[in-house]
């Protein structure tokens, strides 16, 4: 064989080269792995609007069926079964007529993807204005109707909601009876989770995010909460 055919050895990446790759991959993660962050909490909370928007549309099918009544929160003291997430549940399952309340399965749209599966309501992650879906205390000449309600367009139905349960929030089915006249407490309060805008479904059957400085007075949560 003559000696400029042998194939030459090939050459090896030096540490120079090695660590300039390294580099740039890191680089790249670090671009990257926030942008894929942002993509799936952006996911999280459109599905989360979704799942206040289908609520809201069971509630109005509810009152549909009803003479344009909203259902109770609950009975008695508005914590005593049949609660509103378990009506909407049968609802938005094609059900309308419950035989045993006690055996109602929730329906996952009351599961809110931007809470931890750990931090989660058994109920609803979706809390009511007892405004609109009040309780017996609260309204004691009966459910509200959906046509007395003066601007549906800005009146809050459901919003996502939080209460402190074993030295942590979770997710919470209803909002406090004081919560717009008091502002945030413990217990029933809207949540903008992961320090976003708070998701809000609104009588009219609209649904959108609203930042939580919409909410940082009375006034402002009284624009969003009384029927006024």
């Amino acid at each position: 064989m003559h000696p400029m055919s042998r194939r030459r050895p090939a050459r090896a990446f030096t540490l120079i080269e090695l660590l300039t790759v390294i580099a740039i991959i890191g680089i790249l993660a670090a671009i990257i792995i926030p942008v894929v962050g942002k993509v799936r909490q952006s996911a999280r909370q459109a599905q989360s609007l979704s799942n206040v928007k289908q609520i809201v549309q069971g509630l109005l099918t509810y009152a549909n069926d009803n003479k344009g009544n909203m259902p109770y929160q609950g009975l008695g003291g508005g914590f005593t079964q049949p609660l509103w997430p378990q009506i909407v549940s049968i609802y938005l399952q094609g059900r309308p007529e419950p035989a045993n309340w006690g055996t109602v399965r929730i329906h996952e749209v009351f599961t809110d993807p931007l809470l931890d599966a750990d931090s989660h309501s058994g109920l609803s992650d979706y809390g009511n204005n007892t405004n609109v879906i009040a309780t017996p205390i609260t309204s004691p000449g009966g459910p509200l109707n959906l046509y007395r309600f003066k601007n549906p367009s800005r009146l809050v139905a459901v919003a996502t909601a939080q209460e402190l349960s074993g030295g942590k929030f979770i997710g919470c089915w209803y909002l406090n009876d004081h919560y717009w006249q008091n502002g945030p407490s413990n217990y029933g309060a809207v949540s903008g989770r992961n320090g976003g805008p708070a998701l809000m479904g609104f009588v009219d059957g609209s649904s959108r995010a609203v930042p939580m400085t919409d909410l940082d007075t009375r006034e402002k949560r009284e624009a969003l909460f009384a029927n006024r």
